[in-house]
C-alpha cells in the first residue's frame, strides 16, 4: 500500500514560497548572503515537494523518503534534473521503483550539486584558511547580482515543481494514467 505524501507535499511548496518570500526581503535590505543561502533552501523545499508526490505514486520507496527529510542533495537532484532538462537526472529516480540511496551518493559528485551547496554555505558562514587563519569568504562577498540570479533561478524552479506535484496529484487520481508517466518519460 503507498503511504499519502500529499499534505506534505502541500505543505512543502508553502513552505518553499515562504522561504523565497524571506529572502526577497532580505534582498531589499542589502542582506544578500542570507537572501541567497534561503532562496536555495526553498530551491529544497520545493524538490522535496516532488519526491513526496513520487512517493505518492510509488516511484520512490520511504528509504528515499526518509533520506529527503534530511538530506538536501536528493531534493537539489529533483531541480537540477530540471534545469538539465533531464527529468530527475536521467529518469533514474523515475525508472527505479526502488532507488537505493548509495544511486544518489553517485550523483553527488556532480559540480552543480556542489557548487550549489558551496553557495548556500557561502550565504551563512565565514570560510577561514585553517593553515594561515585568512579569510577566504564571508556572507558579505555575495553581491545583490549573485544573489538576484539565484532568487529568479529559484522562482522558475518552484513554479516547475508546483506544476509538477499537480501534474503527479491528477495522475494519483486516475491510476491507469500512472502507466503513461512512464512511456512519457521513456521516450
Amino acid at each position: 500500500m503507498k503511504v499519502m505524501y500529499i499534505k506534505g507535499s502541500i505543505e512543502c511548496i508553502e513552505n518553499s514560497k515562504r522561504l523565497l518570500q524571506n529572502a526577497e526581503l532580505l534582498h531589499e535590505h542589502e542582506s544578500y548572503g542570507v537572501a541567497q543561502s534561503l532562496a536555495i533552501l526553498a530551491l529544497e523545499e520545493a524538490g522535496k515537494a516532488v519526491i513526496l508526490d513520487l512517493a505518492s505514486l510509488g516511484f520512490v520507496t520511504k528509504k528515499v523518503v526518509r533520506h529527503s527529510m534530511y538530506n538536501h542533495t536528493i531534493k537539489k537532484i529533483i531541480t537540477l534534473g530540471i534545469n538539465n532538462a533531464n527529468f530527475l537526472i536521467g529518469k533514474e529516480l523515475i525508472n527505479a521503483r526502488a532507488l537505493d540511496i548509495k544511486d544518489i551518493k553517485l550523483l553527488e559528485l556532480t559540480g552543480e550539486l556542489k557548487e550549489l551547496e558551496k553557495k548556500r554555505q557561502n550565504g551563512l558562514y565565514v570560510e577561514v584558511n585553517s593553515e594561515n587563519g585568512d579569510i577566504i569568504s564571508t556572507p558579505l562577498n555575495i553581491n545583490s547580482k549573485k544573489a538576484l540570479f539565484i532568487i529568479e533561478q529559484v522562482k522558475v524552479y518552484q513554479k516547475i515543481c508546483e506544476t509538477l506535484c499537480q501534474i503527479f496529484r491528477d495522475l494519483k487520481k486516475r491510476p491507469k494514467s500512472s502507466l503513461s508517466i512512464m512511456k512519457v518519460l521513456d521516450s
